[in-house]
């Protein structure tokens, strides 16, 4: 193979080293570079119909587990609501009227639990492209904050700011709020007496390595493979941190390991459907007593060459 045609070859592939799998162009002089063309060509359209393929198996499967998972939410309420009602029928003439108002209680407070379930799943499917325009980072984070001030004290926990006043990038504000409050909300329950700590670090093709056993959503190289210059936000607390058992399921529907009623499990899978939706990555790295790093990287617009 002529020195040029090697070189052009090596530089028609780079983009596939990179991930980005594109078409081969097959104009060539030498039957042998069109044929070696064709052939990764057709190799590459194998790839993205077996990635199609999994995708499709991918969502069927995330069905089974909504579906799963709705049910057993909503079986708690409904047989609670179900046992105090029929103690009520059997027991209305003949119980203590305190007795009564305690199974009257479950009853509303149970209906009230399905409720928050039933609103959480339709915010859950409310899914739509996200409308981007420029946004302030900090001034989110501030308004954010502000919302979250009642929690936070409750919580005994503290916040430290360190994002720069001036960062912007292209966001839905109202959508990647709600990732921040899912975030924060997560790291001032998981100990007492806390502080968290936020940074970011403007546009870059680089950002913070993390340890090898962090769980990832996303591939956090995506900067690299698209030249996509990326922001990237971390949210650290010192808290209890997460059982490696735990850390590669924090992102599944429906897992969590809180208290019935006190969770569903929806909101970091809410949060990694959001970072996904801004074409971002997500990852949590945390090991237990030594606190929980979540970091976030979104576009922050334009390429570099």
């Amino acid at each position: 193979m002529p020195n040029r045609g090697r070189e052009r070859l090596l530089a028609d592939l780079t983009p596939i080293a990179e991930g980005r799998f594109e078409r081969l162009d097959v104009r060539a002089r030498s039957s042998e570079m069109v044929s070696l063309r064709e052939a990764f060509n057709r190799l590459l359209g194998e790839l993205e119909a077996r990635r199609r393929r999994l995708i499709q198996s991918e969502k069927l499967a995330a069905l089974g587990v909504l579906v799963s998972g709705v049910a057993h939410e909503l079986n708690n309420p409904l047989s609670n609501i179900s046992s105090s009602s029929q103690l009520l029928l059997e027991e209305l003439d003949s119980a203590e009227p305190d007795t009564l108002r305690e199974w009257a209680h479950t009853i509303d407070s149970e209906t009230e639990r399905a409720r928050r379930i039933v609103d959480a799943l339709q915010d859950f499917g409310r899914r739509q492209e996200p409308h981007l325009e420029t946004v302030n980072l900090a001034d989110l984070l501030e308004r954010t904050l502000l919302l979250l001030r009642g929690h936070l004290r409750k919580a005994g926990a503290t916040v430290e700011n360190h994002v720069p006043l001036d960062l912007t990038l292209p966001a839905d504000a109202q959508r990647l709020q709600q990732v921040f409050i899912n975030l924060l909300r997560n790291a001032a329950e998981s100990g007492t007496n806390l502080t968290l700590h936020i940074r970011a670090q403007g546009c870059s093709l680089s950002g913070t390595p993390l340890p090898p056993d962090a769980t990832v959503v996303g591939e956090l190289g995506c900067q690299v493979r698209q030249r996509q210059p990326m922001i990237e936000i971390s949210i650290e607390d010192n808290g209890a941190g997460i059982p490696a058992a735990v850390l590669p399921r924090v992102f599944e529907p429906f897992y969590t390991t809180r208290a019935p009623g006190q969770g569903m499990g929806l909101g970091l899978y809410i949060v990694q459907e959001i970072i996904q939706e801004h074409d971002g990555c997500i990852a949590i790295a945390s090991q237990p007593g030594q606190g929980t790093r979540v970091v976030l990287r979104l576009p922050c617009g334009g390429h570099y060459p």
